[in-house]
């Protein structure tokens, strides 16, 4: 009976182990077949099925790493570089052998300007595979990027050898000959190239932009009509494009009406015509263009956002946001009414209607909490506010979401420097410049911020990269200048003002560098014809109008100053700065009627004209009696108990007198009617810092000149109380980087 049971149950297992065997089969066999075939259409270009086949794959095997690689296929396939390289990434991480999948991330990662990270994936196949084609031409590709070009060529030859019918490298090769300069090279190369295959059309569009290049029109011609013959309609347009940029504007605008009249139905044709009539200066047409397609397809979005953008860059704000507004209206949902609604609020953020364009960001968000666009204009909207903080945390996300995007790394940059953290600002602008050598922005920034340390060679070593890639930059040749003659290297000055001149030879900048050297030669006659050219061309040049004020009172005296500070107000009665100006010369005489009467004059134009209001209370200071012109202020201020300014200058005047106390209930009663008056503000937090410095006062100053540094970021007085602020916190690098880092219009304030 005992033995009956044991056959029993042996019998049951054997079946158990049979059905499991046969089910894991089973499953196996369900996902390679989903695999199978998605890799069959994959093959055929049906994109979308195929994803959908991957997916069912994965569903039964969340592990199966091929799977993911093919994903990731099909998202490049479909222009989704983000998804594919979560798909890639996920495909290594599984199975770090998978050399396509890691060869494939590393291209992702060289689109994205990634070079050493996509080098590293490509030395990391090669341990792996040595000789593997792709990965040496990965590697290749990051080696010229690096502008290690011989290393890159080396390898290409190699390549070339192994491979001599191969495409890819006598096309990079191509690139490096043309490059360096050498476009005959180069041009052999790609002709060799479609001698073995003629329809190849990356090699043929290259030839096509070397001839273009080379001006050799008719040879460049003969390659765009060659593509259309191969590639068909679609190249039809890059044709249009050539004559366009070759001033044929009949046959470019001939090719696209034909191909607006063959298919009606393909917006993208109309957007092109109406792009080519934009770039050649016909506005109405363009307008014409663009109503009649959205007439037509009242719920495509390509045409309205087209319109509206084009209303947008000429300042018609409200025809902008009509025609959002009428998508809006017909388009109710989806993806493409989010994005209308993002226009909406990038025209409002260039209306400067911060609080509008914020809300509507904000919806956009609660809809897709991942639209990096969103977070890209949010993040510019509370830069633009002064919100730092806030606005570095959505560049972040932007950069998490896209590493190559410049725009976001450049705006994280410059938020840091605002935010009063320059270390990290350099190490984002550093990194910008290792991701893209050629990011002139970031190296003229990193430039400023080094002659602002006091860093010159680490400034010149920016500046002279820029001139290698820019050797026109007029920034860069401003500021090699600058440099040279603050090192007194005066012949090195008059090279690079000599560049500049050639560069820009009636500019208003030109000539006031020229004026600085003339001074720094001690020529000051000639530094005065120089600055008097830069204020023909720029009356508002204060700069020049400052040095020249200066030569005027030194040679004829301070009468021959205050004519001439007329004579420039006159011409531009609305710059307040040259009444401070002219004020601070009645001063310098003793003239204090006619300094009151023209720093009175300054408020009128700005209220919140730090130094207008400083100089009206030292005007008052010095005619004699504190407190006859606290008197005097006093009785305005009480006909006018709404005029800020006299109680500012009230407040100032107490302070200069010592009676503290007074001075601060002055500046608590301005704070109340103009919470963000920048002087009565500086001055009330600078007391709770010197003369209150408990937990309670130093918070109490912090409230108050926080905003304001987000305001007035370039006033030496409100950064000094603030550096001072964060002295007594005890956070002393901070107060250190943040007096190093006024940049050189603030440090050359005039006295």
């Amino acid at each position: 009976m005992l033995k009956k049971k044991e056959d029993i149950l042996r019998r049951i297992l054997v079946f158990v182990v049979i059905v499991a065997v046969a089910a894991c089969g089973s499953v196996e066999e369900k996902k390679m077949k989903f695999f199978d075939k998605g890799k069959a259409l994959f093959e055929k270009g049906e994109y979308i099925k195929a994803r959908l086949e991957f997916k069912n794959a994965l569903q039964i095997d969340p592990k199966f790493a091929e799977a993911y690689y093919m994903l990731g296929r099909v998202e490049m396939k479909t222009e989704n570089p983000k998804g594919a390289f979560g798909a890639f990434s996920k495909a290594v991480s599984l199975n770090p052998d998978l050399l396509e999948a890691q060869i494939s991330l590393g291209r992702i990662l060289f689109a994205a300007k990634q070079i050493e990270k996509a080098k590293e994936k490509a030395e990391l196949v090669l341990e792996k595979k040595p000789g593997d084609t792709d990965a040496l031409l990965l590697k290749a590709a990051c080696l010229i990027a690096s502008e290690k070009t011989k290393e890159g060529e080396a390898i290409l030859n190699a390549v070339i050898a192994d491979h001599p019918k191969m495409p890819e490298p006598l096309m990079m090769l191509a690139k490096v000959y043309l490059d360096r300069g050498d476009p005959a090279k180069s041009s052999k190369l790609l002709e060799s190239v479609l001698v073995k295959d003629p329809k190849n059309i990356r090699a043929r569009m290259l030839l096509a932009e070397l001839a273009e290049k080379q001006k050799d029109l008719k040879a460049a011609e003969k390659q765009y009509q060659k593509l259309v013959e191969t590639g068909g309609e679609p190249f039809k347009l890059l044709l249009s494009q050539f004559y366009a940029r070759n001033n044929e504007d009949a046959k470019a605008e001939d090719i696209l009406t034909e191909l607006i009249k063959a298919h009606p139905e393909k917006i993208s044709y109309r957007l092109a015509l109406a792009a080519f009539l934009k770039s050649k200066g016909q506005r109405q047409a363009m307008l014409e263009v663009l109503e009649r397609c959205i007439k037509e397809n009242p719920e495509a979005y390509k045409p309205c956002e087209m319109l509206s953008l084009a209303y947008l860059e000429e300042g018609h704000y409200d025809e902008a946001l009509q025609v959002m507004d009428g998508f809006m209206e017909r388009v109710k949902t989806g993806p493409e009414f989010l994005q209308a609604k993002l226009v909406k609020a990038t025209i409002y953020f260039k209306e400067k209607k911060m609080d509008e364009a914020l809300k509507l960001v904000r919806e956009v968000l609660d809809e897709n909490p991942r639209d990096v666009k969103a977070h890209a204009l949010k993040a510019d909207i509370k830069a633009t506010n002064g919100d730092y903080a806030e606005a570095i945390s959505d560049y972040r996300y932007v950069l998490d979401e896209e590493p190559g995007n410049l725009r976001a790394a450049m705006n994280l940059a410059k938020a840091h420097m605002r935010n009063s953290e320059p270390m990290l600002a350099e190490q984002t602008y550093k990194r910008i410049v290792e991701q893209d050598p050629s990011a002139v922005e970031a190296r003229l920034d990193l430039a400023d911020y080094y002659a602002g340390k006091g860093k010159p060679d680490l400034a010149k070593e920016m500046l002279e990269a820029v001139l290698t890639i820019d050797p026109d930059n007029r920034r860069a040749l401003s500021g090699m200048g600058n440099l040279a003659m603050r090192q007194k290297d005066l012949p090195a000055a008059q090279s690079y003002v000599d560049r500049l001149s050639k560069t820009e030879p009636d500019a208003a900048n030109t000539y006031y560098q020229k004026g600085l050297l003339k001074l720094a030669e001690n020529k000051p006659d000639e530094a005065a014809d120089l600055f008097e050219k830069a204020l023909n061309l720029n009356p508002d040049f204060e700069g020049a109008l400052f040095r020249l004020l200066t030569i005027r009172m030194n040679k004829d005296g301070i009468e021959s100053a205050i004519e001439r500070c007329r004579q420039q107000i006159r011409q531009r009665p609305d710059n307040y700065r040259y009444y401070v100006f002219l004020g601070r010369l009645y001063g310098t005489q003793k003239d204090y009627a006619q300094a009151t009467q023209s720093f009175e004059k300054a408020l009128e134009i700005n209220p919140d004209s730090q130094d207008a209001l400083f100089g009206l209370a030292r005007v008052e200071q010095a005619m004699g009696s504190i407190d006859g012109a606290i008197s005097k202020y006093e009785t305005l201020l009480a006909k006018n108990p709404e005029n800020l300014v006299f109680a500012t200058i009230i407040g100032i005047l107490y302070e200069e007198k010592g009676n503290l106390k007074k001075a601060v209930k002055m500046y608590e009663r301005v704070l109340t009617q103009k919470p963000d008056s920048p002087v009565a503000g500086n001055n009330l937090a600078f007391y709770y810092v010197e003369h209150e410095p408990s937990e309670e006062g130093i918070n109490k100053a912090e409230r108050i000149i926080t905003p304001l540094l987000k305001e007035y970021k370039d006033s030496p007085q409100i950064v000094d109380t603030q550096a001072w602020l964060y002295y007594r916190k005890g956070e002393f690098e901070k107060g250190r980087d943040l007096l190093l880092n006024l940049d050189e219009k603030t440090r050359q304030v005039p006295v």
